[in-house]
């Protein structure tokens, strides 16, 4: 006996509507919005945050405030992360590894590419 499906009810509607608006959307929910596990949490946002957020929902920016505060959050962990990878980076590698010695690299083929140029005019000429 093949075991009973649950009915279908509208919170599998809402959320199979908000799966299928973000793959319409991607630029709107940020990443592993929807994969996973998640929690809701609570927290308090003061009158002029709030005016803010609820203009970008009304010019149509993000679907919600919810997916406003994610995009939000998005932006924060991205930073946050870039922030980190920069700090290693300086770590590992020293302020700012070989920028002299690219930038004479840079220059010496430069001037190659041209005196080579400059040849083959010059054997074009005769």
């Amino acid at each position: 006996m093949s075991p009973r499906r649950r009915p279908r009810g509208p919170a599998h509607s809402r959320r199979a509507a908000a799966k299928s608006d973000a793959a319409t959307h991607p630029d709107q929910y940020p990443c592993g919005m929807f994969s996973g596990m998640s929690q809701q949490i609570a927290i308090r946002l003061g009158d002029d945050e709030l005016t803010d957020i609820d203009a970008t929902v009304a010019q149509g920016r993000y679907p919600s405030r919810a997916a406003a505060v994610r995009a939000g959050i998005d932006l924060l962990l991205r930073a946050e992360r870039d922030r980190r990878i920069a700090e290693e980076y300086r770590r590992a590698h020293g302020q700012r590894p070989d920028e002299a010695a690219v930038g004479e690299a840079g220059l010496r083929l430069g001037a190659d590419i041209i005196s080579g140029e400059e040849r083959e005019r010059r054997r074009h000429r005769r």
